[in-house]
């Protein structure tokens, strides 16, 4: 929840207006950060904010496994189809 709020556009352009120090080294100060004001979310219904994030985090964890597969399913593939070209590229020029 905090990166995400972090990563807010918002939130960013707040404090990229308040960065100091001369060009390529700018920081936010930590005086700045530490005045910020986030809010926790509230709970919905019977769920409280836990229970949504730990759902969020589940999902997330979720689909981060099933792009493995897919990355590990796409490099197998593209092995076997490296393997064919060369075979048939012998079959057909000898």
């Amino acid at each position: 929840y905090i990166a995400h709020f972090f990563l807010n556009p918002t939130v960013r352009s707040y404090l990229a207006n308040r960065m100091e120090g001369a060009t390529g080294r700018k920081r936010v100060p930590s005086h700045v950060i530490g005045n910020l004001l986030i809010s926790i979310p509230e709970p919905l219904g019977n769920y409280t904010s836990y229970d949504i994030q730990k759902a969020i985090a589940d999902f997330v964890e979720f689909i981060n496994r099933r792009l493995d597969f897919c990355k590990e399913f796409a490099e197998e593939y593209k092995l076997k189809s490296n393997k064919l070209n060369k075979l048939l590229l012998r079959k057909i020029f000898g």
